[in-house]
């Protein structure tokens, strides 16, 4: 788009005042000799009432959720409360001192005024223009969409190796390992062979069977427990059910991240640390713990895919249906992500 939203936001504004103003002067010139000016005064106000209450208020809170009730009941309320407001300046005016005030109310409210036409085109034009704006939103979110989905796929390209050169590799350095008698290298390839061809192939889909999911962390902590020592202690408590996850999806490799995070960061082999992992499901709800030694000593430069990233993945993919909690205290980094998988 050649202009930014706020200059069109500011055209379309100024087109709404513009289009009141020239309804107001040349449509309905005759307010000018058959009202007086409390009259004419509500009358001008009464389009600024009606757009500005409509715009910031009613429609995000009720018409955009489609509250449709409260929405419409709440514009009746505002046309009496304005209509209302103009009975009152009129009696305080031009009232009769020997009627009572309720009786002039009664007999003034909708009598000889237009307030209907400024409000309802009070409402109008800020309806259209809060579908405007949301349209050009839309579009502009759209394009951004598009861009980032393109830089995706360029940098996936990029990274790609061909899958069964690697997989051709990772045999021959198997086999290699097996004739020299390296029975914990022969292990590691395979275990590396499988996270990779999980990578590659399985978390390309959007959502995937969550017993995979685990199955892949579990793989890549069995990984990460070749190379621990004696000065490490690595526990895992994994409370699921497996029939159960089957039925579940969930994003790939969303959780994965923390995991490596805590081995990156809470490992080394010289240094008393620990890493607990557990992983709790209840009904539709997934509740990963992590508890890990923080070793700042040894910190590590952050990755180019580091949790910045996944907390965006989060956003995403589970708007208002996550939570993440991330804390360090006295030498201990702890990480909590629950996800409502339905």
């Amino acid at each position: 788009m050649a202009l930014k939203i706020n200059k069109i936001e500011w055209a379309l504004n100024l087109a709404a005042w513009l289009g009141y103003i020239f309804i107001a002067c040349f449509g309905l010139g005759a307010y000018w000799e058959r009202y007086d000016e409390i009259n004419l005064a509500m009358l001008w106000l009464s389009f600024p009432m009606a757009y500005f209450t409509n715009l910031l208020w009613l429609m995000p809170s009720f018409f955009k959720p489609k509250k449709w009730i409260t929405y419409f009941l709440l514009l009746a309320l505002l046309f009496v409360s304005i209509e209302s407001l103009r009975v009152i300046f009129f009696i305080i005016k031009n009232g009769n001192q020997d009627t009572g005030f309720l009786q002039q109310f009664q007999t003034f409210f909708l009598d000889e005024n237009e307030l209907f036409v400024p409000v309802f085109f009070g409402f109008l034009f800020s309806f259209a223009y809060s579908s405007a704006r949301s349209w050009l939103t839309n579009i502009k979110l759209l394009e951004q969409l598009k861009t980032e989905k393109l830089s995706a796929e360029l940098a996936f390209l990029k990274s790609q190796v061909n899958p069964h050169f690697l997989f051709n590799t990772l045999n021959n350095i198997y086999s290699l390992a097996l004739e020299e008698n390296a029975e914990n290298t022969a292990n590691a390839i395979v275990e590396l062979a499988g996270l990779m061809r999980y990578n590659l192939h399985d978390s390309q889909s959007d959502f995937i069977e969550l017993s995979k999911e685990l199955n892949f962390i579990k793989n890549y902590i069995e990984l990460q427990q070749l190379r621990i020592t004696d000065k490490n202690d690595v526990k895992c408590h994994f409370i699921h059910d497996p029939d159960q996850e089957k039925k579940m999806l969930i994003a790939p490799m969303i959780l994965i991240p923390f995991v490596e995070n805590a081995f990156k960061h809470g490992i080394h082999p010289n240094e008393k640390s620990f890493v607990n992992i557990s992983v709790d499901i209840k009904t539709t709800t997934l509740v990963l713990k992590i508890e890990n030694s923080y070793l700042p000593q040894y910190e590590q430069a952050p990755s180019a895919v580091g949790l910045k990233n996944v907390e965006e993945r989060l956003q995403k993919i589970y708007p208002q249906r996550h939570t993440l909690s991330l804390n360090k205290h006295e030498g201990v980094f702890y990480t909590q992500v629950s996800l409502n998988l339905l």
